[in-house]
Order: C-alpha cells, then structure tokens, then sequence
C-alpha cells in the first residue's frame, strides 16, 4: 500500500510592498481613491497542486495600526478595508482568517488558473480622512497556514502533501498631495454713460486647501495680456475699456507680482471657506471708448 509523504516545499512566502499611489488630500476625504490589488505573499507552485477538499490555504491578517495608514509624527490616518475578493465579500478584519483554498473561495476567485496559485488582496481606502499631505504608511501581517496535495492514488487519496506555515508582511504606502479648492463669483461694473461714472466694485474669493498647507492666491493679466498700469475688457470689435483688480486696500494692484498669502493654512474643508476681499475699478480718465458690451477673463490661480 502506497503511504503519504511529504513533498519538497513548493510553497513560499515573501514580504511584499504595496503602493496605493498618490491621491489628492480631497479624493482622500470623499472616498475618491480607487481599489488597490495586491499580492498576498503566498505563491505556491501550481502545475503540482491537485485538487482535493482537504486543501487549505488559511490567511490570518493583523496589522501595525489597526488598517489605518499613518504619517509619521502626525496624528492623521486614513481608514481602509482589506478584502480577499475584489468585490469586499471576503473582508478581513484583526485576527480574522480567510482559507483560500476553500471550494467557495476558489470558485469566487478563480485563481487556480490551470494550477497556478497567486492569491491577492485588495484595499479601499474608506472616505471621511481630512489629512495633510505627506506619505501614509502601514504594515500587514499575513499568517499563512497551508495543507496542499500534490498528488493522489488511483481512489483519490492524497498520497504527496505539503503542510506549512510563514509570515508574510505587507508594507502598504499612500502619498497624499495637496490640493485647493476655490469659488469665484464674476463681477459686473453695470452700465454708465461716461467712464467716470462707473463707481468701485468689490467682490471675494472663496478659498480653501489641503489640512496644514499655505497658499497664495494671484489673479492672471487676462485676455489683454498686461495688468498694469491696466488690464483692458474688449467690446471684441477693436473697442477697449481700461480697468484694475486691487488687493482689499484699493491700491496694490492684484496679479502674478502680488499675490496675496493665505491668511492662514488650510483646513480642508470640503467647501471652501476662507474669503480674501478685492476691489476693481475703471480708469475715470481715459478717454470714452464706443458704446456697447466689454468684457474680460480673468483666472484665479492658487498656489500650494
């Protein structure tokens, strides 16, 4: 009678480092950033693998912080959730196994592609993280416990089995950069007979950016391509009308030499908050340029 033995180890187990790639501080916060697969650190070598109900292949996951990614000397972490599947029906959770030689699993997962045998697992970043940027880190330990056949007799009995165990660690890395975001209201000057009658203008933007980070806010030359001493609107028939953009003091001229620095790091608000004042005005002295409609495009630039 043919008796069991112990096959030459045809399974292994390896660290592996996983990127989850670089998302804005903002696809972070609402849950933006996509499903990541990554290998598991368990391979085996899979033209030997028979199929047989007594295969297993357990997968027992813990990690550093408790399946959050952290940045190192900050109190921020970002949630996620580790799933065997890519759907999230096979979640993992601490101390939790998935066998993943299981005839369910197998069959949900098909990874015993003509033998071969690679699980993976897949992260989701879960929403709600407002984060500062920087790099976000943790670290997964995957206890592997496996049982698997190489080989049966003619009454299907297991006759070469493989029986072991190894620890992989999953390095998992996030960069999270930073982002602004900003609300801008256009600005009329009304209508008026003569240029010297058209009274100051004021207006605001509204602006916000990643938790922690500074900013500053300028306005570009707009479509005449000079903001001093004047930008031009365009009735877009040769007509010109000299105007201006000002700082909150009526007098430093806003553009790409003067930007304005934020008041204050950002906080990430999902709608921006913090509002800068400006004012505008048309040159009273110029000389009267033919009636009809003028205007200019102008872009507020953040930058971070």
């Amino acid at each position: 009678m043919a008796l069991p033995e112990t096959a030459s180890a045809a399974c292994t187990v390896s660290a592996v480092s996983g990127s989850l790639g670089t998302q804005s501080s903002y696809s972070v916060q609402t849950g933006g950033a996509a499903r990541t697969k990554i290998g598991a650190g368990f391979t085996c070598s899979g033209a030997l693998i028979t199929l047989v109900s007594s295969n297993s292949a357990n997968a027992t996951m813990t990690t550093t912080n408790q399946f959050k990614l952290k940045r190192a000397g900050s109190s921020d972490a970002i949630q996620y959730a580790v799933s065997a599947d890519p759907g999230g029906t096979l979640p993992f959770s601490n101390n939790s196994t998935v066998n993943y030689m299981s005839s369910s699993t197998l069959a949900l997962l098909g990874i015993l592609d003509q033998g071969n045998f690679a699980p993976s697992i897949y992260i989701l970043p879960q929403s709600g993280a407002n984060v500062s940027a920087g790099t976000y880190t943790d670290t997964m330990r995957i206890d592997w416990v496996w049982s698997v056949c190489h080989g049966v007799n003619v009454l299907g009995i297991c006759i070469l089995s493989e029986n072991g165990t190894g620890t992989a660690l999953v390095t998992l890395t996030m960069i999270v950069s930073a982002d602004c975001r900003i609300s801008v209201q256009p600005i009329s000057f009304g209508s008026a007979a003569l240029v010297d009658q058209f009274t100051e203008k004021s207006g605001s933007f509204a602006v916000d950016c990643t938790k922690d980070s500074t900013f500053s806010i300028s306005v570009t030359n707009g479509n005449s391509g000079a903001s001093t001493p004047w930008r031009k609107m365009s009735n877009g028939s040769g007509g010109t009308l000299d105007y201006n953009i000002y700082w909150a003091d009526g007098h430093t001229i806003w553009n790409a030499a003067a930007p304005v620095v934020g008041a204050a790091p950002g906080i990430g608000a999902a709608v921006p908050g913090q509002n800068y004042l400006f004012k505008a005005r048309i040159n009273p002295a110029q000389s009267a340029p033919p009636a009809g409609h003028y205007t200019d495009l102008v872009s507020v630039l953040v930058m971070f």
